[in-house]
């Protein structure tokens, strides 16, 4: 009750004094899958037996963002009229802090059910004032996997972890915003108490800076690098202001 009190009264003031709204997206997402099961096709002639598969894929996640940005707001004090660093980089400037609920979603079919809630606190930067923005976010991660859809109850887990992002939104009509972003995830390496993963499955996030590879300096510009920059990890979507 008071989380609802205080994510209405945090609404209400974005929407009135800053810039709050919804956002959605897509981020085609690579993860690397170790999928076991147990094998029972010989049962009983032969006795049952674990056997399993790793590999790597990218998962497609759609996310809902309900975003409060500017919901802090301050104004340069007279000492800080000589400062040396831009306006839109002092921390008494206010406009650009920006904080955020996440809801992400992703599936790929008889492998893994992913489901997450973020929450975070960021700040952006104005590039064009009005126009474009960088920003970067950062919070906790709450997560839930399934590696079976039908008895999801005996082969799920629980993990909690810490996400961050860098991103960049241009204005397309007023109301109406373009951006994309680059995503760093990962969760904790047990699960939480309330886990029952009877075969072992497990998912792991592969963060790197799409598309680059891991040692930078072998990254080649190719068409095949400008595909990737869209297939590997970077998020695309739009936001919509109340």
């Amino acid at each position: 009750m008071k989380f609802a009190v205080a994510l209405s009264i945090l609404g209400i003031s974005s929407m009135s004094f800053a810039d709050a709204g919804i956002s959605m997206s897509y981020r085609s997402t690579p993860v690397i899958i170790e999928k076991n099961w147990l094998n029972t096709s010989n049962w009983p002639a032969e006795p049952a037996y674990y056997e399993g598969i790793t590999t790597q894929r990218s998962l497609n996640m759609v996310t809902i963002n309900l975003y409060f940005d500017d919901s802090l707001k301050a104004h340069d004090k007279k000492e800080d009229k000589g400062s040396r660093w831009p306006r839109a980089l002092r921390v008494s400037k206010g406009a650009g802090y920006i904080c955020g609920i996440n809801f992400n979603y992703a599936a790929e079919d008889g492998l893994v059910e992913y489901y997450s809630w973020d929450a975070y606190i960021g700040k952006r930067i104005f590039l064009l004032p009005h126009i474009a923005h960088f920003y970067f976010k950062i919070g906790p991660t709450w997560a839930r996997y399934h590696y079976d859809f039908i008895d999801r109850d005996l082969f799920t887990e629980t993990r909690i972890g810490v996400f961050y992002s860098l991103g960049l939104q241009v204005v397309v009509v007023k109301g109406i915003k373009i951006f994309a972003e680059t995503e760093f995830r990962g969760y904790s390496p047990a699960p939480m108490n309330d886990s029952f993963n009877l075969e072992d499955s497990q998912m792991d996030f592969v963060n790197t800076l799409p598309p680059f590879s891991k040692n930078y300096k072998d990254t080649k510009f190719t068409k095949e690098w400008a595909r990737d920059l869209i297939t590997q990890g970077v998020r695309f979507g739009l936001k919509f202001n109340f």
